[in-house]
């Protein structure tokens, strides 16, 4: 990508990544990640949004709206011909440590910077010492363990498909 167009490209995500935390500071959404990505008349916008509560496909919907809105009044909506807000789903790894609590009871995997690869039931989030509390299985034997978050590479749900 030439110069000239990088420059416009980094200058738009910025506007309309401003536009979107502005928004945010009046909800109880928190940004975790936006994707613009495309071609010039053929742009894909995509916001994901968490909070410490349930997200609730109503609140989506009408960020969506006002974030459109938004962006129109601002002439960034140019060329996006795709544009979805929603929040991060189970199969992507959580950002923040205050977005892991709502999920106590279901099983997690968790890569450690160690490499280590942990999976267990979630049992409880101590997020004034930054710790997490999981029950696992070593060599056939159920544990607690506690983990520091510092040291997780990476947290996400383990999806299941069992009965």
């Amino acid at each position: 990508m030439p110069t000239f167009f990088l420059q416009i490209w980094t200058e738009m995500n910025e506007e309309i990544l401003n536009i979107i935390e502005n928004f945010l500071k009046n909800t109880d959404y928190s940004l975790i990640d936006f994707i613009l990505r495309g071609e010039r008349n053929s742009k894909v916008l995509e916001i994901f949004v968490d909070s410490r509560n349930p997200v609730l496909i109503d609140e989506l919907s009408l960020i969506n709206k006002k974030i459109w809105k938004e962006l129109q009044q601002n002439e960034l909506s140019s060329g996006i011909i795709k544009f979805n807000v929603s929040s991060p789903g189970a199969d992507k790894p959580f950002k923040y440590l205050w977005q892991i609590p709502k999920h106590t009871g279901r099983v997690v995997e968790i890569k450690m910077f160690s490499g280590e690869l942990i999976t267990g039931k979630l049992l409880k989030i101590n997020e004034s010492n930054n710790e997490i509390l999981i029950e696992n299985y070593i060599e056939k034997e159920c544990r607690e363990r506690v983990i520091k978050y510092e040291n997780i590479k990476e947290i996400k749900v383990k999806i299941s498909f069992n009965k």
